[in-house]
């Protein structure tokens, strides 16, 4: 991303939940049926992805890295970004066209709150 995109990601707020009690007592997630995990594989269809994540008003919000086996070697990651709403996730590969694209579409609009745990290193990453 760009400077002046990073100082306004940094000035967002991040609500974190303070303690262990306070996610036990969220409800359950019962799951998703396969269907509903959706990988989109074409520019248009990033595009599509991201159009129904902004029609959300709360997503949730993590990425993956390929692992490390080596002492000191770094990731070259985030390899995969995860959004996900009640009833559909979506996992965008990096690296395919239109990937970091809609990501960023997504991860910019302030109308959408991203929820996730641990996202520090994600955040961090993503710069």
């Amino acid at each position: 991303m760009y400077p002046a995109e990073d100082q306004r990601l940094s000035q967002r707020p991040i609500i974190h939940i303070a303690v262990q009690s306070d996610v036990e007592r969220l409800p359950a997630f019962q799951g998703l049926p396969n269907q509903a995990i959706v990988m989109p594989a074409s520019a248009e269809a990033f595009s599509a992805a991201a159009q129904e994540l902004l029609a959300c008003p709360c997503i949730g919000f993590d990425t993956e890295s390929k692992p490390t086996f080596r002492v000191g070697e770094v990731s070259s990651g985030p390899h995969l970004i995860q959004f996900a709403t009640p009833a559909k996730a979506y996992l965008l590969r990096v690296g395919l066209p239109g990937s970091i694209e809609a990501a960023r579409t997504v991860l910019q609009a302030a109308q959408v709150v991203k929820i996730g745990f641990g996202l520090k290193s994600d955040r961090s990453r993503l710069h």
